[in-house]
Order: C-alpha cells, then structure tokens, then sequence
C-alpha cells in the first residue's frame, strides 16, 4: 500500500462558519436572530423617542378632531381629499389596462411573426435577403 503523506488531501478551508473543500459551494448556515429594529426597540433611550413621536401624533389628531368639533360642529378626517382624488379612478384604471396591454403586444407581434417565419420558410417561400440559404 501507499504512504498516506503522498496521496492528496482535499484542502479544507472555513468560510462563513462553513466547511469548505476545493471546487465545492459554501453551506449556508442561517441562524435565528431579532431584527435591526427589535434591537433598536431595546434600548430605553430609542424606546421614549418612539414614545414621544406616538405621543406628538395622538396629540395633533386630537387637536385637529377638536378644533373641527368645536368650530365647524362635525368631524371630518380629510377624507373628501381622498373620494376627491379617487372620483377619476375608473380613467386611471382604462388607461393602465391600454398601456399593460400595449406593453404585451410586442411579445405576441415576435410570437406570431415567428410562427409564421417557420412555415414560409418550410414552404420555401420565405427567403431573408442577409442569409445564404
């Protein structure tokens, strides 16, 4: 028999926590962990300065209900802006379906021009002027 120390080892070399041999992909190995936010969440100082945003925003939505309540005597949350932006939508809708469908002729033009390329051609009466055939 041989001597071991002649035949060739495969070189192991380790790469993101992984065993690798020459000509072979890395093993992925995925461990579980919080995300950047959860982390972030955790220290108390980023946690009062979410605290304070929340605070600020429930703040300004109770002054704009209340102010509205009190001098107009209803409460209107600024949705006449949106039924107002939205009246128009079935347009919007007609004219992104002509443009999805513009977009798909082209591959369906190519579809049937080649379906029909290869039966002119199979009855030889397709000829293209830059070939030798």
């Amino acid at each position: 028999m041989g001597n071991r120390s002649n035949q060739k080892q495969p070189k192991e070399e380790t790469v993101d926590k992984a065993t690798l041999r020459n000509g072979e992909l890395p093993t992925r190995i995925f461990e579980e962990r919080d995300s950047v936010l959860t982390d972030l969440m955790g220290n108390k100082h980023i946690l009062t300065i979410y605290h304070i945003f929340i605070a600020l925003h429930l703040g300004i939505a109770i002054n704009s209900i209340a102010h509205d309540y009190i001098l107009k005597n209803e409460i209107r949350l600024g949705f006449d802006m949106v039924y107002t932006g939205f009246k128009g939508f079935h347009v919007f809708v007609v004219f992104w379906l002509c443009a999805f469908v513009l977009s798909l002729l082209p591959y369906y033009c190519v579809q049937y021009w080649n379906r029909i390329r290869i039966q002119l051609k199979s009855n030889g009466k397709y000829h293209w002027p830059l070939t030798s055939n």
